[in-house]
């Protein structure tokens, strides 16, 4: 898990169906969930960023897995598709970060 608590999250909630912003995910496929953990339990809805791992680029796995987790304890934040930037949150790291951002998360003074 990334940027969880070290608590084991046993079970995923979300609201019943599409049309109330539910989730529908396949049996034994794994996901990159991102939500919201609130009162011990993880909540994600159709508004969130919940692709199947397999969908992410190498240069996303990556950055998961090794550039996020140097030092960054700021919050990833998204804006309707579109990444912002502001205090104490920083830039997710894409396919073209290679190349344009030279750190994992670039903070805005």
């Amino acid at each position: 898990m990334f940027k969880c608590p070290d608590q084991v999250i046993h079970a995923i909630f979300t609201a019943p169906s599409p049309a109330a912003c539910g989730v529908t995910l396949d049996l034994n496929k794994e996901y990159l969930f991102t939500g919201k953990l609130e009162t011990g339990r993880m909540y994600v809805t159709l508004c969130g960023y919940n692709p199947p791992w397999e969908d992410l680029s190498a240069a996303q796995k990556k950055s998961l897995t090794h550039r996020y987790q140097s030092g960054c304890d700021c919050k990833v934040w998204c804006v309707m598709g579109i990444s912002h930037i502001t205090h104490h949150r920083c830039m997710p790291v894409d396919g073209l970060g290679d190349k344009q951002w030279p750190k994992p998360c670039l903070y805005q003074e």
